[in-house]
């Protein structure tokens, strides 16, 4: 069991009051949960808990990693929660004027996978021979790449 879970294991168990409690929050076996604390102290090297038949309390040692403990479960939550998130969506319609070369040497091939990634958007293509008549069309802001003076074609 790892040192995360151990820990939680930790914090449950003192919260609860009791291993068998703590298990059964964690659908876990009290044994399971009385072994791992006794792991949990043996790595550490401290006594983490006084135990009696009735009463589970921390020790100060205990009271100290229970702390901390609280605070590391609380940062790998937030770790996890940032990390789930999803970025923004695109949505909508994106209307696309392209010449013939460029549609079919770049565009289309990299267009099922940008889809999968944003299945929310809608994409249309309108595909030209003439790319100088696309504003005549209702397309604006076409990329024209300038060869420099001295290129040879």
């Amino acid at each position: 069991m790892d040192r995360i879970r151990r820990i939680e294991l930790l914090v449950r168990a003192a919260e609860a009051g009791s291993f068998a409690r703590a298990a059964s929050s964690l659908d876990l076996t009290p044994s399971a949960v009385s072994h791992a604390i006794a792991d949990l102290e043996k790595s550490l090297g401290v006594s983490l808990f006084h135990r009696t038949t009735r009463q589970l309390r921390l020790t100060s040692e205990g009271e100290d990693v229970y702390l901390r403990g609280c605070e590391v479960l609380r940062q790998m939550s937030e770790l996890e929660t940032s990390a789930r998130k999803t970025p923004e969506r695109l949505t909508g319609i994106l209307r696309v004027g392209l010449p013939v070369a460029l549609s079919s040497d770049i565009v289309m091939p990299k267009l099922p996978a940008f889809l999968r990634h944003h299945p929310e958007l809608r994409v249309e293509f309108l595909i030209m021979m003439q790319p100088e008549d696309m504003p005549s069309e209702g397309v604006q802001g076409l990329f024209q790449p300038r060869l420099p003076e001295t290129a040879c074609l």
